[in-house]
């Protein structure tokens, strides 16, 4: 009987532990909604600054500009681009809904300080 209940203590204490999912990263998928060009200065997600581009990546309808973040990045709860527009510097923010990792956030600028933010599977 003493044997019996040590194999069974051993079998319990060598059964494998299950791992947590590994987050995976999620895609910020940045485009505008204007008639007039606009150009991305800066990428900030959850008040930390993810890009800065030194000459600036233009914002096209069709062709959008792509960040991977890093898992650490979730949950996002706040987008914020410098984007320059008519001449001039908009600040633009969005607060996404909340979403599981490893989706793709489409943000996409009009011209206005108001992001439009949705996931997309």
């Amino acid at each position: 009987m003493k044997y019996r209940l040590f194999f069974i203590a051993l079998l319990a204490a060598c059964q494998p532990t299950t791992l947590p999912p590994t987050p995976m990263p999620t895609t910020l998928v940045l485009t505008r909604n204007t008639a007039e060009p606009a150009a991305l200065h800066v990428v900030q997600i959850n008040n930390q600054l993810i890009a800065i581009y030194e000459t600036a990546e233009s914002l096209s309808v069709t062709q959008a500009v792509q960040q991977t973040l890093s898992p650490a990045d979730a949950p996002i709860r706040a987008v914020e681009l410098e984007v320059q527009y008519r001449a001039q510097n908009i600040v633009a923010r969005c607060v996404p809904p909340e979403a599981s990792s490893g989706s793709t956030l489409a943000v996409v600028f009009n011209s206005t300080e108001q992001l439009d933010c949705r996931w997309q599977d």
